[in-house]
């Protein structure tokens, strides 16, 4: 059984005509409400033009990242499908896999031939042509398998493209040389993510990669028993103002989180550390959908409620990580203790088989001996094992034989044969 995951409330689905229709489509298409949001607003924001920004003290971009939080299984690459099929065609690069951090910048580039440096003869350069992308990884265990690789720019490039900022990377040849400006782009991805993977994102959240996700669960434990109709395509606006304004109590309330963090009167968890970028963008996308383009008071307290799921949603999948990290270590003890038991008890062997060859030579050499000498003759050996089973061990190997009763005395096996 599939576990189950926080889910933002019905009721918050019933606050406008966009996210009621998102809800639907989900029932209709049997997939998670909250999973089809994600994949949404992601979409939503690869649709948007790069050059539109938030219009903060400091502007930013709209670029934005999705979790959806699954086993195999539950839905999370049918719930990018199905945003797919809400909102089709939302720019001209959709639905791309992700393979490095320097594939995702070509994404946006093509060759061109380019007259440089006072040179009459062109030569082969990349150059941006293009400005929207939306990605999916189908399971995200991939960004936790680049993160093994030393050479990989992907988790960098990612944190970087999430605020907008510049990527690329510099190249003796003209041809692998590749840059996008900041805010020359939009980059928009869902990715879908077993719980475990999940789990180990977020306990490995020191590059922060883990904290610029909204994460999601692609189950629904309130899934109608009966299949809604399917109402057709969500329309976006089609026009966009160049800045999206922001209530000025939102713009003070974030100051205020930012003063009051940096003079350590307010902890934040190190995955909430970018919180309110995170739902200043998730205003705006909800905002976008009801072809609003500003970020009021209702939007941003909306999106704080998708964010509150995101982060308890995000803190059962560490406690699970926790926990099963700790009955790894446990199992890892475990065999750890039966294989030292092992060895121990083939060290034993081995001494065993090491004392008795000692007396079976000593009665070759010197013929039958009484017990106390032939114990004698193994030295500081002899208290490394009871007397009684290193005797009863060398008549069972054969080593040797008891050759009188009245003293007690042992022999060679062959003498005593004859």
């Amino acid at each position: 059984m599939s576990a189950q995951f926080p889910q933002l409330a019905t009721a918050w689905y019933d606050e406008s005509l966009a996210r009621r229709h998102i809800r639907d489509a989900a029932h209709a298409r049997r997939v998670a409400p909250d999973a089809l949001l994600g994949a949404v607003l992601a979409r939503t924001a690869a649709s948007i033009p790069p050059n539109v920004m938030l219009d903060l003290p400091l502007r930013s971009g709209l670029n934005f990242f999705t979790a959806l939080i699954g086993e195999s299984g539950d839905g999370k690459s049918k719930a990018n499908r199905v945003a797919c099929e809400l909102l089709p065609d939302v720019c001209e690069n959709d639905e791309l896999p992700i393979g490095s951090g320097e594939g995702l910048i070509d994404v946006y580039m093509e060759l061109v031939d380019e007259i440089t440096d006072g040179s009459s003869k062109p030569r082969r350069v990349k150059r941006q042509r293009h400005d929207r992308a939306y990605f999916y990884f189908d399971e995200g265990e991939i960004l936790l398998r680049h993160k093994k690789r030393q050479d990989t720019t992907i988790e960098q490039n990612l944190r970087t493209a999430w605020v907008g900022g510049p990527i690329g990377t510099t190249n003796a040849d003209s041809e692998k040389r590749r840059r996008l400006e900041a805010n020359s782009y939009r980059l928009a991805l869902t990715m879908g993510l077993q719980p475990m993977y999940a789990g180990q994102l977020l306990v490995d959240h020191e590059g922060g990669t883990p904290q610029r996700f909204l994460y999601v669960s692609a189950v629904d434990a309130y899934m109608p028993e009966t299949r809604l109709t399917w109402r057709g395509t969500l329309d976006l606006p089609t026009g966009y103002p160049l800045l999206i304004s922001v209530d000025p109590q939102i713009i003070r309330l974030i100051d205020e989180n930012t003063v009051r963090h940096n003079r350590g009167t307010k902890r934040r968890d190190q995955l909430d550390t970018h919180a309110d970028l995170m739902t200043v963008k998730m205003a705006a996308l909800i905002a976008h959908l009801d072809g609003v383009h500003h970020v009021s008071l209702d939007y941003w307290n909306s999106a704080n409620l998708v964010y509150d799921n995101s982060r308890q949603l995000r803190q059962t999948l560490q406690q699970r990580a926790k926990i099963e990290k700790r009955a790894h270590l446990d199992e890892r003890l475990t065999d750890k203790t039966y294989a030292d038991e092992v060895t121990e008890a083939a060290r034993q062997k081995r001494d065993l088989h090491r004392i008795i060859a000692v007396m079976g030579r000593a009665v070759i050499k010197r013929g039958p001996l009484p017990e106390p000498m032939l114990l004698s003759a193994l030295g500081r050996d002899r208290h490394k094992i009871p007397d009684d089973e290193l005797i009863e061990a060398a008549v069972r190997e054969g080593l040797i034989v008891k050759v009188n009763d009245k003293p007690i005395e042992y022999g060679p096996p062959r003498a005593y044969d004859k």
